[in-house]
């Protein structure tokens, strides 16, 4: 805020020597590029009252100042525009002020208009126009006017009524999917004057990218096969458990197969009505199908470093998605399970995604790889495949870059893999295998043998994206089954968050998606299969997170869990076979780039509570009668909702007080200051 006091200060001064110099031909605009970025700590104040802030598409995140001054050209003084404009509206105003002239295929390309007839005169007539945002995935906000703001999220309506210099208030919208766009006349109430064919043709374009979940949504209260979950898992014998073999700890073969941003409902597996995934099926009918299966966040990073310690992403440091120059990373000091199953004897290995350290750490000496993190051989890219999943060119081989790899990243993934099974492991040691594709995240290439599979579906590529994976699911399986180890094999299948909607992605019918921490940004497919402890073809609705994996691990290989640092995840044996399981440290979420609305939420049981980024405000839900998170029960029962609200709170403090501060509230500056690197 200083900063910005000092930037206006010294414009000022500026202006005032120019004019002091005689120099009338200055045009002084001063436009920000988005909202006060601390309203969550400050609240509104630093936004006149709007809100929210950067970050968001609401008025406090892409409302911004902006002051023109220009004497010569007949800029009024002291006056005051209240017209509906843009930051893409001065662009054409400075090229009519140059005199410059833009051809026929560029004024096309220009969405902006003119400024100068307003700054000759506020109230001069003003084009109708329709002003779109869009902020992340999840929230997709249209202006018209000045006096009008819908915005659209996956399974709610809001309209936003606002006046200048006031703050936005709340109208509630039927429940239901009618939009303006689908009722013309309410439209027309709005702004008669509005191009209602231009209009109808974004929201048909919004329409079509949410159309493969609304596939998947069922009429029904719960969700798919949810009415015979509760009598299957009470049928089924109670096998999954731990072995003891002549007096020691079984210690099978561990498979890890993590997807990118696939959605709960984005298989067959999962209810899909259209997508084919056989191998996914195939795993299913081997093993126990998760139905409340949960990532320990709803973005990437975070979610796996969490399955690699066991610890909350908060409290082992990568409490974010891990951006290309951040300093943050998985730290050598945190514990995870390939390194402590290398300790007893495990060959392990990594291929895919990595994503947890940013790029400029990747593949250096300075910080740590996979490698010091317990993995024998990998191959992986630190993010993304580039320049998409097509012959990537970004994957290294424990050190070395390959350059570009023939082929869809899943197929270069698990054929890796296989290689590794095959031709480089000690065949005489148990072995521990992390499969981390890069599909279905973005940018999305498919195969035409798969795309082909949906050849009349708009969504061909996305959907096709996802048989590309279940393909390398079952390259991975028939490799275990040729080298005759499925038998002592524990083979997990999840995904790392929610889908991203946009792209075609499913959640099945629950609310939200990627960077939500409601259902739809956190629970994700989940499929574990291990032959003779766990009954194959069941299901369990026994809610499960990513942390319990590496303390399941280590109670099946019979190590020890660390006894010096806070491990959140619990053995997920009994769960594996419907049974409860108990959790001292409740289910907690805390997502860095989630809406404002949905940053936090805690589930205990069936309640599940959603809290704002002030932690001021909460929802309430039941989880088990309202999957979809469509009935806000916090005011009605103000107990309950002050009885979690005060377990959230007890939660969050003890892992803020764990984690590394330094790295969330100075995320810019270095966090191996005054320490060694990998501390």
């Amino acid at each position: 805020m200083n900063r910005n006091l000092l930037s206006l200060l010294s414009l000022l001064l500026v202006a005032s020597a120019l004019q002091a110099a005689d120099k009338p031909n200055i045009i002084f605009v001063m436009p920000d590029d988005a909202g006060y970025g601390d309203y969550a700590c400050l609240g509104n104040l630093f936004n006149a009252g709007m809100k929210c802030g950067k970050n968001t598409p609401y008025q406090g995140g892409t409302r911004s100042p902006a002051f023109l001054r220009w004497p010569a050209g007949g800029f009024l003084a002291n006056a005051q525009c209240d017209a509906l404009t843009s930051i893409i509206d001065i662009d054409p105003a400075l090229t009519e002020i140059v005199g410059a002239s833009l051809s026929p295929k560029a004024k096309q390309q220009v969405n902006g208009f003119s400024l100068m007839p307003l700054l000759n005169n506020p109230q001069a007539a003003w084009p109708q126009r329709t002003l779109t945002h869009q902020w992340w995935d999840d929230v997709q906000p249209m202006m018209v006017n000045e006096d009008t703001m819908g915005f659209n999220h996956f399974t709610f309506r809001e309209r936003y009524e606002e006046q200048f210099g006031q703050a936005e208030t709340t109208k509630a919208l039927q429940s239901g999917e009618e939009t303006r766009a689908q009722n013309p006349k309410k439209e027309s109430e709005a702004s008669p004057a509005i191009d209602r064919e231009k209009l109808l043709e974004r929201r048909k374009e919004r329409v079509a990218r949410r159309a493969q979940e609304k596939i998947s949504e069922k009429v029904s209260d719960k969700p798919p096969a949810a009415s015979a979950m509760k009598a299957e898992t009470e049928a089924q014998p109670k096998v999954a458990s731990a072995a003891v073999v002549d007096g020691k700890p079984e210690r099978p073969n561990i498979v890890v197969f993590l997807a990118d941003d696939m959605g709960w409902g984005d298989s067959g597996t999962y209810g899909h009505e259209l997508i084919q995934t056989p191998n996914l099926d195939k795993l299913a009918s081997r093993g126990v199908k998760l139905t409340q299966c949960y990532s320990a966040c709803a973005v990437c990073s975070p979610s796996r470093s969490a399955i690699l310690t066991g610890r909350h992403p908060y409290r082992n440091g990568v409490w974010r998605h891990l951006s290309g120059n951040g300093e943050e990373h998985l730290r050598v000091s945190e514990i995870t399970y390939p390194k402590l199953l290398k300790s007893i004897g495990y060959e392990t290995c990594h291929v895919g995604k990595w994503h947890l350290n940013s790029l400029p750490q990747f593949n250096t000496t300075e910080f740590p790889q996979p490698s010091d993190h317990g993995y024998d051989h990998w191959m992986a890219t630190h993010n993304n495949a580039n320049p998409s999943h097509k012959d990537a060119d970004n994957f290294v081989l424990n050190g070395t870059p390959l350059g570009e790899q023939k082929g869809y990243s899943a197929q270069v993934v698990a054929t890796e893999a296989t290689r590794w099974l095959t031709e480089i492991r000690d065949k005489s040691k148990p072995f521990a295998l992390s499969v981390w594709v890069h599909e279905p995240h973005s940018p999305i290439a498919t195969d035409p043998r798969f795309e082909g599979l949906y050849v009349d579906h708009d969504n061909s590529t996305y959907m096709g994206n996802i048989s590309q994976l279940d393909d390398a699911v079952g390259q991975v399986l028939d490799t275990l089954d040729r080298q005759d180890v499925s038998k002592e094999t524990l083979f997990f299948f999840t995904s790392d968050n929610g889908p991203v909607a946009r792209n075609g992605g499913s959640t099945g019918g629950l609310r939200g998606g990627k960077r939500s921490d409601h259902e739809g940004g956190i629970r994700v497919p989940g499929i574990v299969v291990w032959p003779g402890h766990i009954q194959p073809g069941s299901t369990s609705s026994i809610p499960v997170v990513g942390t319990d994996f590496f303390t399941t691990v280590l109670n099946i290989t019979g190590i020890p869990l660390p006894a010096d640092r806070t491990i959140d995840g619990v053995n997920m044996l009994p769960a594996l076979a419907g049974e409860p399981v108990e959790r001292p440290i409740p289910l907690f979420w805390r997502t860095h780039v989630s809406r404002p609305e949905d940053r936090v939420a805690m589930r205990i049981g069936d309640w599940k509570i959603v809290g704002d980024s002030t932690l001021t405000q909460f929802q309430l839900y039941e989880i088990e009668k309202d999957w979809k998170e469509t009935t806000d029960l916090a005011k009605a029962m103000p107990e309950k909702t002050a009885q979690m609200r005060k377990q959230l709170m007890e939660v969050w403090q003890a892992i803020e007080k764990e984690g590394p501060d330094h790295w969330w509230n100075t995320p810019s500056g270095n966090p191996t200051a005054e320490s060694q690197i990998n501390y």
